[in-house]
Formats: C-alpha cells, structure tokens, sequence
C-alpha cells in the first residue's frame, strides 16, 4: 500500500534505531479495507508510551482510499492506495482507550465518556467528534468507528471517516490494545528491559482447568507441551463446558524468563446460578 505520509507518532520506536530493533517492536498496526469502488478505507494505530514528564498515549490515524489497484500492472500500481496526506488523526489517552475496550469486551455497547455518547476533542485548529459501536446489522457483525472532523476556519468543511472492523479484526485489535496498556500508563520499564544473560524466548506450557462442581476441578485444555511461542493464544474447546470458575496453570516456560500473563478470558453464554424454590 501507499503510505505517503507520516503519522506523528511512528517515530516512537524508530526501526533504524538498534535499541528499538532489539525490543522487537513495530511502528503500526494496519487494517486495509479497499474496494472496487474507490469508497474504502484504511486505519493505523500506533502507540506513544508514557515517560516520567508526560502521559502515554494511543494514536490512530484513518484515511480514504485513493485509488483501485489493477491486478494486471507491475509495482505499487498493482494495489490499492490511501490517501494518508488527507488523513484524520487521533490521539487518545488511557481513560479513551479503556472505554473503547469496553465496547470490544462487550461491557458496553456504545463509546460513552463522562455520561455521554462519544468522544469530542477540540484543537485549536479544529474540532473532532469520535464515535465507537457494536454494529446493529445481524448480517454484518463487526465494530463500527467514526470520526468527524470540523475546521474552524470552515464549519462547512466538515469531514466524516469511516471504519467497520469485522469480527476477527476485532478480537486481534481487543487483545492489541491490551497489551499495550502498560506502556500507555507506566512506559518502557528499561530497568526489566534485558533478560537475563542466555536467556532466550520460547513456548510456555500451560493448562485450563474448570470448576464444574464447587471444589470439583477437571482440564478442558492442556497445552503442557506447547512447541509455539503466542504473543496471543486463542484456543477453541472441542465442546462447551458449563463451569463455575477457571484458572490458568501455567507449567514450564524458557529457562530465565518469567512468566507474566496480559489477558486471560473465556468466551461463551454467562448462566445465572440455580437457586433453590
């Protein structure tokens, strides 16, 4: 794709910079959703973490698309581009983000802040309404982000942006946000950033037991001999299991490094206990 222009935070972490490269980390995360009517659209977030004289923050930026692609040409000609010169650009802080992560983990329907629907944001140059929202429509399921954006130089200029995340884009950007929510609120913990000497990434054994009775505990999923290592591991049960609680058992992990868990959920119908007549 055509990223012809910058967003201002990508230059946090700087892949040409080698203390970055060791950390492994990526300027952005990018959903494209072009089509053969020239009306899609494309989002990259990326992530300002925290220091000791200011806030962490999330950034995202969303653009229309600027041309089709043709299947039969050679070269970037070949895809579909976006306009980033164009693009609106958001900055959110912790509380922002957190709220959107409600509507993801389906605590909320709607992006509320402060008792009202939305987010609003004024700059000096302009103004920005962002709404976020389960979308209603059975036959397309997803997550619905829209952001407008008033010149005040211009109030008829106004500009609308679009984004609906399938299902799946979802989960991914769920567990994404998470991840990240360290770095928004505390930053770079550069006094645990190097492992321990020889020490060397690899898979964690680990398995799910449910409570199915009180006291009463069995495995619904053993991963004790896992050979991948997961950023995020997402597991299906071959059959539902109807539980009181679950805990994560973790059983071996790479020599030197320890074990830390982000995010632990379970997916399925929430039952209300039976109670006697």
């Amino acid at each position: 794709m055509n990223d012809n222009a910058t967003n201002p935070a990508t230059t946090v972490f700087d892949a040409a910079d080698p203390a970055a490269a060791r950390a492994g980390f990526n300027t952005h995360l990018s959903f494209y959703h072009a089509n053969g009517k020239n009306s899609g659209f494309a989002i990259q977030f990326s992530v300002d973490p925290a220091t000791p004289d200011r806030d962490g923050a999330l950034y995202f930026s969303i653009a229309r698309q600027k041309t089709v692609g043709n299947a039969s040409a050679q070269g970037l000609d070949r895809y579909a581009s976006f306009d980033w010169q164009n693009k609106a650009s958001v900055k959110l802080n912790f509380i922002e983000v957190a709220e959107i992560l409600m509507v993801l983990g389906g605590q909320a329907s709607v992006l509320t802040h402060a008792g009202k629907e939305g987010l609003f944001h004024n700059s000096p140059s302009a103004t920005t309404s962002i709404s976020f929202k389960r979308a209603e429509d059975p036959n397309r399921p997803g997550f619905l982000l829209g952001v407008g954006r008033t010149p005040k130089a211009d109030p008829n200029a106004r500009q609308y942006y679009t984004f609906a995340f399938w299902p799946a884009e979802a989960v991914g950007l769920r567990f994404a946000l998470q991840a990240q929510m360290g770095l928004i609120a505390f930053g770079i913990p550069r006094e645990r950033a190097a492992a321990p000497a020889g020490a060397r990434p690899g898979p964690f054994g680990y398995r799910v037991e449910a409570e199915t009775s009180p006291g009463a505990w069995r495995v619904v999923l053993d991963r004790s001999d896992a050979r991948e290592d997961f950023l995020c591991d997402y597991r299906e049960l071959p059959e539902p299991v109807a539980a009181l609680r679950l805990r994560l058992c973790v059983t071996s992990h790479p020599p030197g490094v320890e074990p830390g868990v982000i995010d632990f959920t379970a997916f399925g119908p929430v039952t209300a206990p039976a109670t006697a007549p």
